[in-house]
């Protein structure tokens, strides 16, 4: 249970905190379901590789290699269907954010041209002008993590695997999803709390 904003209190599944040194990190659950996508994919195909191979040496009887066979050949569909319905909700995100970086483009180049018409004053202008800077800069590395995202669930569906070099997931990717505000957490043991 977390509070939010406004004080509201919200339930996270276990699954979508991932603790990051003393605090912990809320991941969007778009990229949660995407991740895991990328991870099971190549464990599917891992495991139909090694059947065969016992296959080959005709350890097993026919019938149970079937058998487990075709129970990794559902799983491997019901996971590609997965990744195709979070493929799309991927892309429906990086067009708004598509949208959203035009909107704050143009913003940016009126906020300029008013400028130079002397219609709006300097220390405004400066304070307006980088928050809207840091707003782009914001919603480029939210569109980009989402494109890798995709491409690397693409990958991952065409059996193009791709491992990161420390074998771990960056945070930035983490933080990145579906219009969700990345959230710190603050944990307070209620226990030792005196009421």
């Amino acid at each position: 249970m977390i509070e939010s904003e406004n004080s509201e209190f919200i339930f996270y599944p276990l699954k979508l905190l991932r603790q990051d040194g003393d605090g912990l990190i809320l991941i969007p659950s778009l990229n949660h379901r995407a991740e895991e996508i990328i991870k099971n994919i190549p464990l599917i195909w891992r495991k139909k590789q090694i059947l065969e191979e016992i296959s080959a040496m005709k350890r097993l009887p026919v019938e149970e290699l079937v058998e487990i066979e075709k129970g990794f050949r559902t799983e491997f569909n019901d996971l590609k269907s997965e990744a195709q319905i979070v493929s799309k909700e991927i892309e429906a995100q990086i067009k708004i954010y598509a949208h959203l970086l035009k909107e704050l483009n143009s913003a940016s180049i009126y906020l300029e041209v008013e400028q130079e018409l002397n219609a709006v004053e300097r220390i405004p202008f400066n304070t307006v002008k980088e928050s809207l800077q840091n707003k782009i800069e914001h919603i480029e590395l939210k569109k980009r993590n989402l494109e890798d995202l995709l491409r690397r669930i693409t990958n991952a569906t065409l059996g193009e695997i791709e491992c990161s070099k420390s074998g771990t997931p960056s945070k930035e990717n983490d933080l990145q999803g579906q219009g969700e505000k990345e959230l710190i957490v603050h944990i307070e043991d209620l226990s030792r709390k005196k009421f």
